[in-house]
């Protein structure tokens, strides 16, 4: 499969029409933490097992934070399953795992069948998705996943108006009994969506080859190693709480009993390498050239980020393909680079930044 596979959709309009006018068709997905748990049990006999699962995408609301107050988009935006969408399964009664298929994509539902070995009955079933993401076997207790340092954006119309973002960007996580055998995911990461604009020089048009935001503190690629069973979306937005309300004691207690422990209700999260800096790659499109901006329509670029990112600032490099002189220039952003807690990522929110105009620091370094 396409290790861009499954994709996530978003539409950037013709130059004549505004982004925040477009319509929306999503298709989202650790960064380093996944989470969830929608707890009961199964009174099913021993002999069963499941072949097969229901699953229901999750959703996002949007937030802007460039306002003097943040507010939430009552808008949703749904996800949808896309050919050979994949996610893990895991029986923690046996520490068997399988990973399940999308038959029917295209909408919100969607069902999904087993590609392997039966992994036998289980009172309750724990899957992650994407699939990909949990790399090697499963040990029965822990399993390891890893995001990228560079994630790619494909374009998927022959104008590049639209285009997608990798399914490993946006992790989601679930849990379901035999007796119910439908998954409802939890999204576990956050979006940043950074909106911007350029205009052309003599006609000439600019575009964003790639970004590259740099977090002050936190690490938003690498591995990590914990335990699927304990991935819990409620638990993690009460400790990111903490940390958005700047209660730092309350939020490093959470992060030690729930995040680190390898006790009880645990993550037993450990993180193996990693880096502060998350690359999106546009080239695919426009021959190479990236997005295309011009001065009127925002363009918007969304990155999928792990919760807690962004917390105590950032700073977000552009790469500009200009093609009046033929040259990429380095846009440097720094109006973000001071602590924000308005900036946390926070699970399936969608947080706007409004970049603004980037012409004048692409016209600078621009050679006539």
């Amino acid at each position: 499969m396409e290790p861009w596979r499954p994709l996530i959709y978003y539409l950037l309009l013709c130059n004549h029409l505004a982004i925040e006018t477009m319509k929306k068709k999503i298709l989202y997905g650790i960064c380093m933490l996944g989470m969830v748990a929608l707890v009961a049990t199964s009174c099913k006999k021993k002999e069963e097992t499941t072949k097969s699962f229901g699953a229901t995408h999750g959703a996002f609301q949007a937030v802007n934070v460039d306002d003097e107050r943040a507010y939430l988009d009552p808008e949703t935006y749904l996800t949808i399953w896309d050919t050979e969408d994949q996610f893990k399964v895991f029986n923690f009664e046996n520490g068997q795992y399988a990973i399940f298929q999308v038959e029917d994509e295209g909408q919100n539902v969607g069902h999904f069948v087993n590609q392997g070995e039966d992994i036998g009955y289980a009172s309750g079933y724990y899957a992650f998705y994407p699939a990909e993401m949990a790399k090697g076997d499963f040990d029965g207790v822990y399993q390891t996943f890893e995001l990228d340092p560079i994630q790619y954006v494909h374009s998927m119309d022959e104008n590049d108006y639209t285009f997608t973002l990798e399914d490993i960007s946006i992790p989601q996580a679930a849990y379901t009994t035999y007796a119910q055998n439908h998954y409802y995911f939890d999204i576990i990461f956050g979006i940043a969506n950074f909106k911007i604009k350029c205009a052309p020089k003599n006609n000439k048009p600019r575009y964003v080859q790639k970004i590259v935001v740099k977090d002050n503190r936190f690490n938003l690629c690498g591995s990590v190693r914990l335990k699927p069973n304990k991935i819990n979306t409620g638990k993690l937005n009460e400790m990111l709480g903490y940390l958005v309300d700047g209660n730092d004691a309350a939020y490093a207690q959470k992060w030690d009993e729930y995040i680190i422990s390898h006790e009880g209700d645990g993550l037993g999260y450990s993180a193996i390498g990693g880096g502060k800096e998350l690359t999106y790659d546009f080239t695919s499109m426009n021959e190479g050239k990236g997005v295309a901006l011009n001065a009127v329509d925002t363009r918007s670029l969304m990155v999928g980020l792990r919760p807690g990112a962004l917390t105590y600032g950032f700073t977000l490099d552009i790469y500009v393909y200009d093609s009046y002189d033929g040259a990429t220039k380095i846009v440097n952003i720094t109006k973000y680079n001071g602590e924000d807690h308005r900036y946390t990522m926070l699970p399936a929110i969608i947080k706007n930044f409004g970049v603004g105009s980037i012409t004048d620091q692409v016209n600078a370094q621009t050679q006539d």
